[in-house]
């Protein structure tokens, strides 16, 4: 795998040597507290199937580079910035945890560069926003 750095972000990705352009690209987003090595498993895997990106999502493995103004809340823009960069049309998404958070962040953001999306130990980010409203809904009558 091949470190990259998105341009005015703390985000490195990785992507593999061999890209072909005839292959899908499938797209690894890691849990909390670890990097995109959680995947080198499922990397060995899929090498030889598809083109692989794989980020370290803002704070983790080496996107540590943060300026003031840099949250998670920007990983769907950064993650779309990836895609064009590399010049990938459409993506399988695959997270993990927080990386289920925000690779349904990206997809309800940019469906139209979503080929499929697989989460896995997240929840549905609509339905937690929603019940954030109602409690500082209910918060504001205290």
């Amino acid at each position: 795998m091949t470190g990259r750095k998105l341009k005015n972000s703390p985000i490195v990705y990785y992507i593999n040597k061999d890209v072909d352009q005839n292959r899908k690209w499938l797209m690894f987003i890691h849990a909390a507290f670890v990097n995109y090595e959680m995947f080198n498993k499922q990397i060995e895997y899929f090498k030889n199937s598809y083109n692989i990106i794989a980020v370290d999502i803002i704070g983790h493995g080496k996107s540590l580079n943060i300026i003031k103004g840099d949250s998670i809340d920007k990983m769907s823009g950064w993650m779309k910035e990836m895609l064009d960069k590399e010049q990938v049309d459409k993506v399988n998404l695959l997270g993990v945890s927080l990386g289920a958070v925000i690779s349904q962040d990206f997809a309800n953001k940019y469906p139209d560069k979503v080929e499929s999306l697989a989460c896995f130990g997240g929840y549905d980010v609509i339905t937690v926003i929603k019940i954030c409203k109602k409690v500082l809904e209910q918060l504001r009558f205290l």
